[in-house]
């Protein structure tokens, strides 16, 4: 196919002759515009292709779902020129501003992408869900998410954004235990500050991923009941929520012991309670079950606590650490000297490890002190 321009002859380019379309089959389609003859197709492994492609230059750039990918091709052939991990399904279509394309994946992530390498320039965290085709309009991109908020990004798009950490929040109301009442007000308060909501279906993917790209993130437990299979030491891999930390992952936990009730997803039953089971917290983060005390006491911060976003003055909290370990770092004490706040490192950066804080049972922990413990030391 030809264009006739001032009396001269030539080819046009691809992007004006190849159409390119994705498929259910789990196909990415070129098509020659003129007469509908198929060019070439991109086989994306079962993967459903159902992003409507952008077109750049000489590529053609498009995620895919189950593939948990965004990848560009070349218009002419369907030649891969460079695929990029997401962290869920992509199936938001990508929208093109210049020299950066930027989507969205079912994560709640929004990410930019470089048009000619593919390297990852930034990501946004919404609190849900991205199924939108973002909208760049003079100088911002607008993205609708699950979270039910329409998010407004500025500034240079080559530039980080606001959030660079994924922070996350674990709440699920089929849980058969809970140690206080006010997991859902906290839910829904991190979550209306873009905090992305897991439950017990994808708790276990989101430690996986960032063991997997070992990004700065925080999970914060509003729901101190887990299922079991985070916490198995009989994994050859070892217990997942222990590999996470040793990664560099950051917990917020918001109950008595850490991780001692568990239950099976699949039943949605409590796991029978074994001696084993009291030992592992021990075992498995170097506290001692029979040092969380039950009881409710009046609790100071630290200096150090202070410094983390703990309010000054006295508050009245409750399950406090009689002997902290070795290597804890005390953000409260209690009337007794007992850690009533405090962070548990494993290795990582400051500001990341295993963070104790608990206000009083059938009371909503602040979520202003809860955000501000799990955001410090996070960019």
């Amino acid at each position: 196919m030809r264009d006739t321009t001032g009396g001269r002859c030539r080819a046009l380019p691809p992007s004006r002759r190849i159409v390119v379309i994705g498929c259910r089959d789990g196909r990415l389609y070129g098509v020659d515009r003129a007469t509908g003859k198929e060019r070439w197709n991109f086989d994306h492994q079962i993967s459903w292709v159902v992003g409507s492609p952008a077109i750049a230059g000489d590529r053609a750039i498009v995620g895919s779902s189950d593939g948990r990918f965004v990848h560009a091709v070349e218009l002419a052939t369907g030649k891969e020129l460079w695929r990029h991990r997401t962290d869920s399904n992509a199936l938001s279509s990508p929208a093109r501003a210049g020299d950066v394309v930027v989507l969205g994946d079912a994560s709640g992530a929004v990410f930019a992408f470089d048009v000619a390498t593919g390297r990852e320039l930034w990501r946004f965290l919404t609190g849900d869900t991205v199924h939108a085709t973002p909208l760049v309009r003079d100088g911002r991109i607008y993205v609708g998410s699950d979270d039910g908020r329409i998010h407004a990004l500025a500034g240079d798009l080559s530039a980080a954004p606001a959030h660079k950490a994924f922070r996350a929040v674990y709440y699920d109301a089929r849980v058969p235990y809970k140690s206080y009442e006010g997991d859902r007000e906290l839910r829904d308060a991190l979550e209306a500050e873009s905090f992305q909501w897991v439950t017990l279906r994808d708790v276990a993917d989101f430690l996986k991923a960032r063991i997997g790209d070992r990004a700065p993130s925080v999970i914060v437990f509003a729901t101190d009941s887990v299922p079991a299979a985070i916490v198995d030491e009989s994994a050859a891999e070892g217990a997942l929520v222990r590999r996470y930390l040793d990664a560099g992952g950051k917990v917020v936990w918001l109950g008595g012991v850490p991780f001692l009730i568990t239950f099976d997803p699949a039943t949605n039953l409590m796991t029978e309670m074994k001696p084993a089971d009291i030992g592992r917290p021990k075992k498995l983060l170097g506290i001692e079950a029979d040092s969380v005390f039950e009881g409710e006491c009046r609790a100071e911060a630290t200096e150090l606590g202070r410094r983390w976003g703990l309010p000054g003055g006295w508050w009245v909290g409750q399950a406090p650490i009689a002997n902290p370990p070795k290597g804890m770092e005390i953000l409260a004490r209690d009337e007794h000297g007992h850690a009533a706040a405090w962070v548990q490192k494993f290795g990582g950066s400051e500001g990341t490890g295993l963070v104790g804080y608990w206000g009083r049972e059938r009371r909503v922990p602040d979520p202003r002190v809860v955000r501000a413990l799990a955001e410090y030391g996070l960019p």
